[in-house]
């Protein structure tokens, strides 16, 4: 294989398995993206994402299994060669121009958080020609989405999770990052220092944007169809999650001002003004 690349220009062959593709095929079976240029111009010698990570990380990170699998995305679960459990994420796809600039600008903004409710990122990078990697810390608990599978919250409960999610929100914002369609999925429950319970949210929204596809659409603020994640969708999203955590519904305009919401909630659940945060 010439070079790092696992993607070559003008052809129609995949370049990570080397299966045969058509010229306006979007993504191969493999999870491989193509690549703005096109497909390979010939069959290449396959080399696996996990031979490529091997290769390039292998002394850095214990690969133990893959966690998810979507279109040119993966999630593994894996070991730092210090013994810290670690969420790690690679990307490979036909990205949009100006992604690879946002993408390390991010990053680097993320590894300057110091809130133990934003999961910590411990490495990010490129490994190859778009192909992109970050390694999260693993944070060990149930989902919020699964704790309200069991049904609707207790206002107490629901007050103190909320809180510490706009805390965390917060000081994602303060390091200019937003998330955009956080979804009660990917916010983890767990135990801060003192036993309290409190929340761990993703460091930058290229960690959940793989996953925007399959999010449920009523979390994600009108604005995100025209412009990219800034505060106030993150606002937009927390106040929908609360009113559905607290009712059980999933459909705020029916629900913002139903009797079962209580109205101290109400008000910090709309959290439309920045001066309410």
């Amino acid at each position: 294989m010439p070079g790092e690349s696992l993607i070559q220009a003008f052809g129609t062959h995949c370049i990570a398995c080397g299966d045969e593709r058509q010229p306006d095929d979007v993504y191969c079976g493999c999870g491989v993206f193509r690549p703005m240029g096109g497909w390979s111009t010939r069959a290449p010698k396959p080399e696996t994402v996990e031979s490529l990570l091997s290769r390039r990380l292998g002394k850095r990170y214990v690969f133990e299994h893959v966690v998810h699998k979507w279109g040119g995305h993966i999630e593994y679960r894996a070991q730092s060669a210090t013994g810290t459990p670690v969420k790690f994420l690679f990307y490979t796809a036909a990205m949009e121009s100006g992604f690879s600039r946002a993408f390390h600008n991010s990053g680097r903004a993320a590894k300057r958080i110091d809130d133990p409710r934003v999961a910590t990122l411990l490495d990010f990078g490129t490994m190859a020609e778009s192909a992109y990697y970050a390694a999260i810390k693993h944070v060990d608990g149930p989902s919020l989405d699964e704790l309200l599978d069991r049904g609707p919250l207790k206002t107490d409960r629901a007050l103190k999770l909320f809180l510490e999610l706009a805390h965390a929100l917060h000081a994602l914002h303060q390091a200019g990052l937003s998330l955009g369609l956080l979804t009660p999925d990917d916010i983890v429950l767990t135990h801060d220092a003192g036993g309290d319970e409190t929340v761990s949210i993703p460091p930058a929204d290229w960690v959940i944007g793989p996953l925007v596809g399959r999010a449920p659409r009523r979390f994600a603020a009108p604005e995100m169809a025209k412009e990219n994640a800034n505060p106030k969708c993150d606002q937009y999203t927390l106040g929908f999650m609360m009113i559905e955590a607290l009712t059980g519904h999933g459909r705020v305009e029916e629900h913002a001002a139903a009797e079962d919401v209580p109205r101290r909630v109400e008000r910090l659940a709309k959290c439309l003004d920045d001066d309410q945060w």
